[in-house]
C-alpha cells in the first residue's frame, strides 16, 4: 500500500508543480496584457494574444493529469463518473479542447 500512496503523493506533486508553472505563465500574461492596454502597442498585444494558447494548452494537460490522477484511483463506477462531473462542473473549461 505505501508504493501506491508514494506514487499518487509524486503524481499529486507533479499536478501541484505543473498549477504553479501555470499561474507563472498567467502571471506573466496579465502583466503583459497590462502593459499592452496602458501603452497602446499591438505587437504586445499579438504577444499577449499568442502566448494566451501556451496557457490554453498548459490548462488542457493538467485537466488531463487530474483526471487521470482520480480514474487511477479506481473509484467505483458510479463514484468516479460522479467525481468526474464534479470536477467538470467546477471546470468548465475541461471539457473544451483547442
Amino acid at each position: 500500500m505505501e508504493h501506491t500512496s508514494k506514487q499518487f503523493e509524486i503524481e499529486l506533486e507533479d499536478l501541484r508543480s505543473g498549477l504553479l508553472a501555470m499561474g507563472g505563465l498567467v502571471e506573466a500574461q496579465f502583466e503583459r496584457a497590462l502593459e499592452a492596454i496602458a501603452s497602446g502597442d499591438e505587437e504586445l498585444v499579438e504577444v499577449v494574444l499568442r502566448e494566451e494558447k501556451r496557457v490554453n494548452d498548459k490548462q488542457i494537460e493538467l485537466d488531463r493529469k487530474g483526471m487521470e490522477i482520480i480514474a487511477k484511483r479506481q473509484p467505483a463506477p458510479a463514484s468516479a463518473s460522479s467525481k468526474l462531473a464534479a470536477y467538470a462542473s467546477i471546470n468548465p473549461s475541461s471539457a473544451r479542447r483547442n
